[in-house]
């Protein structure tokens, strides 16, 4: 056993209501071990500046040699006391079987550490800022977000890519379609997809999970067309439009191209402007981003 003058059987209660110690004379920080009889050299350190730590003594070998190593646990209340007992078991085991114990949390801590790094949402981040803001409109962009950090996907955000499946995927569509989502249904598994393609593209998962998982819903077809008088109306309409908004949507309205490339038209893409039929040709890199 242990030796020590502050040995006890420590609980919850005990451990609440210790007081940090006073410092010193010389304002130095003060630190008291409280030890645990019920598992031998475990203990709580109590520090003048109110930090309590959990550590735990054993016996490592060094050179060859049997020497006394202290391990630290963790901070309470972050780690409680019965959880620090077990840190402390698994430890004391470790150091029985010729292994540093602070050498397994070193690498728990790594381990830890990588699985951070491949949870879903920091993934998600990444993909956001490597691929999808440099290569999608900002329209498509807002889309991605929507699929990769919404509602639907709120419980995905802190678990590994990795343990992320099939099961997981169709359960989330079906939750769309049900909801009456069926659009959407279709572009989040769209979207989804990219995401772990990206993801395998850089070994993170081994296996793409949207693979084999059909489009949820069929896409309805939207051949609906302004009729001659309809479209007589909105130019009507457009006309009375002050400002710079009649001219835009007449032009959105002639040539059918979308917001963004009517507003972002330049003089340089107008070709013949002086001639009795100019032509507006819109470059390609404006025309063929996701």
């Amino acid at each position: 056993m242990f030796k020590s003058r502050n040995a006890r059987n420590l609980t919850d209660t005990f451990v609440q209501k210790l007081k940090a110690p006073p410092r010193d004379s010389a304002g130095r920080v003060v630190q008291v071990d409280y030890f645990d009889t019920a598992v031998d050299a475990f203990c709580l350190r109590v520090s003048s500046t109110g930090v309590k730590s959990w550590s735990v003594t054993v016996r490592v070998l060094k050179d060859g040699k049997p020497t006394l190593a202290r391990v630290t646990l963790g901070r309470y209340p972050d780690l409680s006391l019965s959880q620090a007992r077990e840190k402390a078991k698994a430890a004391i085991l470790a150091a029985a079987q010729h292994k540093d114990p602070r050498d397994l949390a070193r690498e728990e801590r790594a381990a830890r550490e990588e699985s951070s790094r491949n949870t879903f949402g920091h993934l998600a981040d990444q993909f956001l800022v490597k691929y999808v803001a440099r290569e999608c409109r900002p329209a498509t962009e807002r889309e991605y977000k929507r699929a990769l950090k919404g509602t639907y996907v709120a419980s995905w955000q802190d678990r590994p890519v990795t343990e992320i499946g099939k099961r997981d995927i169709l359960d989330l569509l079906d939750a769309l379609i049900e909801s009456g989502r069926t659009i959407w249904a279709n572009r989040t598994r769209a979207y989804l997809s990219r995401f772990f393609g990206w993801c395998a593209e850089r070994d993170i998962i081994a296996t793409v999970p949207t693979d084999r998982i059909r489009q949820p819903a069929k896409n309805v077809s939207r051949d609906r067309t302004l009729s001659n008088d309809e479209v007589a109306e909105v130019w009507a309409a457009l006309e009375a439009e002050g400002g710079i908004f009649g001219p835009l949507f007449k032009v959105l309205l002639l040539t059918g191209q979308r917001l963004g490339e009517v507003s972002g038209m330049r003089w340089d893409e107008i070709k013949g402007l002086d001639s009795e039929a100019p032509v507006w040709e819109l470059p390609g890199e404006r025309t063929t981003r996701s």
